[in-house]
C-alpha cells in the first residue's frame, strides 16, 4: 500500500482485491473524491472476498454496482504467492481460542500449592476490612451463651 503520496486529480481507483477492512476501502476510493471532485472506483472480487465486499457496502450504506466479468477473457487456475492459502488480517489480530473448557481446566503442575500447615492457617486475621454486622452478631450469640 502506498502510504504518505498525496497525488492530486485522481479519476480512477483499481483495487485489484479487496482490502479486508472495510476502512481501507474507503481511504482507497476517497483518492478520487478529493474537494468535491467525482471519480471511478473498480474493484475485482473473487467469491471468497464477497465477505468483504458486503462490510464495505454496509459501512458506506450503499449497494455497490456489480458487473459480472467477461466471459471472453480467459482466467488461469494457477495460484500466484498472494492467492495461497492466504489467512485475513482481522483473524490474524484475534486472540487464538485455547482448547479447554475456560475457567474449569486442571492447574498447571507449577501452580498447584501444597499446604504444609503454616503460620497462616493457624494465625487469625487482625488486618484488612472489619464486617461490624459480623462482629454484632458474635457479640449477641455469646451473650446468649
Amino acid at each position: 500500500m502506498a502510504r504518505g503520496l498525496d497525488i492530486s486529480n485522481i479519476t480512477h481507483v483499481i483495487n485489484f482485491e479487496m482490502p479486508e477492512l472495510p476502512e481501507l476501502y474507503m481511504h482507497r476510493i476517497g483518492r478520487t473524491g478529493r474537494a468535491d471532485a467525482e471519480g471511478t472506483s473498480i474493484s475485482f472480487v473473487t467469491p471468497r472476498e464477497e465477505e468483504s465486499l458486503i462490510e464495505v457496502e454496509v459501512l458506506m450504506n450503499k449497494e455497490l454496482e456489480i458487473t459480472p466479468f467477461p466471459e471472453e477473457v480467459e482466467i488461469s487456475i494457477k495460484l500466484i504467492g498472494p492467492e495461497k492459502d492466504r489467512q485475513p488480517v482481522k483473524f490474524l489480530m484475534k486472540k487464538v481460542k485455547l482448547e479447554g473448557d475456560g475457567a474449569y481446566h486442571e492447574k498447571a503442575k507449577k501452580n498447584t500449592k501444597v499446604n504444609l500447615g503454616g503460620p497462616s492457617k493457624t494465625k487469625k486475621k487482625t488486618h484488612g476490612s472489619v464486617n461490624r454486622n459480623m462482629l454484632k452478631t458474635r457479640a449477641q450469640k455469646k451473650k446468649k451463651k
